[in-house]
């Protein structure tokens, strides 16, 4: 069984150990180890793996609860996951959950070349 432990808060801490629990409150499993497992910053997301192996279990007794996607939707807020948008998206300019790449912007731009941007003949970059 493959586990992820994700912290997305401001808190700031170094850990050695950590614990798992079951839903009903009982300890699961414990790692510890002398050395710092992780540092956590404020600023940052803290991100960690485990992987248990069961020697003999029924599988079908297994219950997860819920699941959280690791790769959030991208916004203006969060990064994340996000789909670039087609030609013809770009052109039509209408879709809010879509990003353009450059050459998808200049296509948008061109595509009514009286509404290009026009720059004086003095600028240049």
């Amino acid at each position: 069984m493959h586990l992820s432990i994700r912290d997305d808060g401001p808190s700031q801490y170094a850990y050695r150990a950590f614990g798992l629990y079951l839903s009903d409150g009982t300890l699961f499993a414990v790692y510890s180890q002398p050395d710092v497992i992780l540092d956590k910053s404020a600023a940052a997301s803290m991100l960690l793996t485990a992987d248990v192996r069961f020697q003999k279990i029924d599988a079908t007794t297994l219950v997860f609860g819920d699941t959280y996607w690791l790769n959030p939707p991208a916004t203006e807020t969060v990064q994340g996951v996000l789909e670039i948008a087609d030609r013809a998206e770009a052109i039509a300019g209408t879709d809010h959950t879509r990003a353009l790449t450059p050459a998808g912007v200049r296509r948008s731009w061109m595509r009514d070349s009286a509404k290009a941007p026009r720059l004086p003949s003095s600028n240049r970059f």
